[in-house]
């Protein structure tokens, strides 16, 4: 049985909210990447706490591990 498609949910700090569809893979042991997440991320105060929460909305995907990037302009 390979790894099913699904929803995955990434939020910053409870606000936009941002859902992509991730791949189907062959296996479960064969991971594929997932589209790429962006955020605008404004704080005002430096330094100060992000929230970064990421979920599976469909069973059957495995989320073996996450990159974060900062983008500056």
């Amino acid at each position: 049985m390979g790894g099913n498609s699904g929803l995955l949910e990434g939020a910053i700090n409870n606000e936009q909210f941002v859902q992509v569809q991730t791949p189907k893979t062959a296996n479960r042991t064969t991971f594929q990447p997932a589209p790429t997440m962006l955020f605008n991320i404004t704080q005002t105060t430096i330094p100060s706490i992000i929230a970064f929460r990421i979920r599976n909305i469909h069973s059957g995907y495995s989320i073996r591990s996450f990159d974060v990037a900062s983008l500056k302009n």
